[in-house]
């Protein structure tokens, strides 16, 4: 069989396993404060995107569902500068932002 559909096969595999594992993902809101009304707190995460190369929002907002939040309120961002010694003796490295968000239940939060 060719390679190239052996890896296309896999990749869609695994992006619809994806979407099993973070049902309705796409759903969830991303705010800055804490909607008004009344929304129940779920928890906190902290995303490293050092860690997590894809975009800190969209990892949070598949968290989010693990807790069946549907709002993600980004509470704080920081900056993790890291250095480190390269193979030729200099130092490399570079500046990464956190994200700090809480995630919420919130009433007609996925419409």
């Amino acid at each position: 069989m060719n390679k190239k559909l052996i890896f296309s096969i896999f990749y869609l595999q695994m992006a619809a396993c994806a979407s099993v594992k973070y049902p309705n993902w796409e759903m969830v809101r991303i705010e800055r404060a804490k909607p008004s009304g009344a929304c129940t707190y779920k928890a906190q995460e902290v995303c490293d995107p050092k860690l997590f190369p894809t975009s800190c929002l969209n990892w949070h907002k598949k968290r989010a569902t693990i807790y069946e939040a549907n709002t993600v309120v980004v509470t704080d961002t920081g900056s993790n500068v890291q250095m480190y010694g390269g193979a030729n003796g200099g130092f490399m490295g570079g500046e990464y932002q956190t994200t700090v968000a809480d995630y919420y239940n919130c009433p007609g939060g996925n419409k």
